[in-house]
């Protein structure tokens, strides 16, 4: 090896060591993103949540019937306090629109929209139909979430009037004492089923940098039968950054967790009633779960989330004195799309 070579080795080391040159493909460090809230003071924003749960009851004891029900919840997020660190949005009810129908015919389905309708329309449609969702009760409601860069939900505020409205709602045929029991009841785990809900909405993000490629862990939740939730332990991974957008795909394990259900303490004094209560049972298999994310880095802030979760339900009714029933088999296709739909001007 001639010296000359020698030397020109030498001097690209050096180069190298000290950032003068770039690294040889292969050695080069991948570009890292910031992954993280950014809410200023006075930005508005509309956003639509669409639950869209399609079921279908096969075999023996479903007769094949199909239902699918779409609900449309457009909220307006007004940031009361923003700029880093904490943030406090304040979330407000605008609108439902709900779509319900089946797959066979003679099947009463329903459309609603609550765009336009008074207060009175509103409990007169519930009237008419109960199906017409409990959320078309909240129009107007708000409450206050906090949450930090990473979108960790650090609280929930002013929840006493929303979780009274619920409350209200959902004992609107009661006695005066189950209406009571039943509003402490809601109100009793109101912070936390509050906090676990809005986590697919906010808890997604990683707590430190990432590159293309990398992954993260989350857990996400939603309530969707009367008697438990279904908890998702995810994955998160970013596939790509473009023009200022993240995107995320997301591999989930669901589990379902059983929960006591929320009933009125009078039907608790029936020793039918309550024996059914105590030995229904129900089960959820088969889950499956993932998802897609888009975010804007620069805005620091949501822009779409599809969040589908697939199970069976299992249900025995233990009835006596009959012939053994069998199992009822529900197949549930439960999809939460959260979608940003307007910027609107800051509020000074």
């Amino acid at each position: 090896m001639r010296i000359a070579d020698v030397i020109a080795g030498l001097l690209v080391a050096a180069l190298l060591a000290f950032g003068f040159l770039p690294p040889a493909a292969g050695q080069e460090n991948p570009e890292k993103y910031t992954l993280a809230f950014r809410f200023q003071t006075g930005e508005r924003f509309r956003y639509d949540i669409t639950t869209r749960r399609e079921s279908r009851w096969p075999g023996e004891g479903g007769f094949g019937i199909g239902e699918t029900v779409e609900e449309i919840e457009g909220r307006l997020l007004e940031v009361l306090e923003g700029g880093g660190g904490q943030m406090a949005i304040r979330i407000t009810q605008e609108r439902v629109r709900q779509k319900h129908s089946f797959n066979q015919p003679g099947l009463p389905g329903i459309e609603f929209d609550s765009q336009g309708m008074t207060e009175e329309d509103l409990r007169d449609a519930a009237r008419r139909d109960p199906r017409v969702s409990s959320a078309a009760a909240l129009l107007g409601q708000s409450y206050v979430v906090r949450i930090d860069e990473s979108g960790e939900i650090l609280a929930v505020e002013g929840l006493e009037s929303y979780m009274a409205k619920v409350a209200e709602e959902a004992s609107r045929e009661l006695s005066e004492a189950d209406s009571r029991a039943l509003a402490e009841e809601i109100a009793r785990g109101g912070q936390t089923r509050m906090k676990e809900g809005l986590g697919t909405a906010f808890s997604f993000l990683p707590d430190a940098e990432v590159a293309r490629g990398e992954s993260w862990k989350s857990r996400f939740c939603r309530f969707l039968l009367p008697s438990g939730k279904v908890v998702e332990e995810v994955t998160l991974t970013l596939d790509e950054v473009k023009d200022g957008r993240a995107a995320i795909s997301y591999a989930s394990k669901p589990a379902f967790e059983n929960a006591r259900p929320i009933v009125p303490p009078s039907l608790l004094e029936d020793p039918e009633a309550k024996r059914i209560l105590e030995n229904l049972n129900m089960e959820a298999s088969e889950l499956s779960g993932g998802g897609k994310i888009e975010f804007d880095l620069v805005g620091g802030r949501l822009v779409r989330l599809e969040a589908p979760v697939r199970f069976l339900v299992t249900m025995k009714l233990p009835f006596e004195g009959t012939e053994e029933m069998p199992p009822i088999i529900q197949e549930i296709v439960d999809t939460r799309t959260i979608e940003l739909v307007e910027i609107l001007p800051r509020q000074e």
